[in-house]
């Protein structure tokens, strides 16, 4: 998600790709209505256990609202995936994943969009060599075909 500032890394951009707030129907139905961000503080969460993130990054809630936080919090985001699926709360989700379960619902897509940028990294010592540079350009061809997806909704 970031470009090393030390090391003998190097790395090219693949990306940019968007994130968004995303409930499920069960959620929904059961909470008051969200028509703006100053509905958000009263509504359970699901995130990131704060000690946990490798990166800044993925601290998307204070981006959302300084006043939220996580009351599911996972280091996985398959399991806020989940959680969020399963009714329990409102999620930070990047649009690649939540287009895979249509019936989960953007909450403020107009007012809340997050980007982040997918980079790939590799040790100097090894960029050249030709296994290295085969996978590495598999890579740029996919995620350059489905560009759009990432793009969100």
């Amino acid at each position: 998600l970031t470009m090393p500032k030390e090391g003998r890394i190097v790395g090219r951009k693949l990306l940019d790709y968007r994130l968004g707030l995303y409930a499920a129907p069960a959620y929904l139905d059961r909470f008051p209505k969200i028509s703006s961000r100053q509905d958000l503080p009263p509504h359970r969460f699901v995130g990131y256990i704060e000690e946990l993130l490798f990166t800044p990054e993925l601290d998307y809630l204070p981006q959302v609202s300084p006043r939220i936080s996580a009351r599911f919090r996972s280091a996985n985001l398959i399991a806020q995936l989940n959680a969020t699926l399963s009714g329990f709360g409102i999620a930070v989700l990047p649009h690649f994943m939540a287009s895979d379960h249509p019936q989960l619902e953007a909450v403020l897509p107009e007012e809340i969009s997050i980007t982040r940028t997918f980079w790939m990294l590799m040790h100097a010592d090894s960029k050249d060599l030709a296994r290295i540079r085969a996978v590495a350009d598999y890579i740029s061809e996919i995620v350059e075909r489905e560009r759009a997806l990432f793009a969100g909704r």
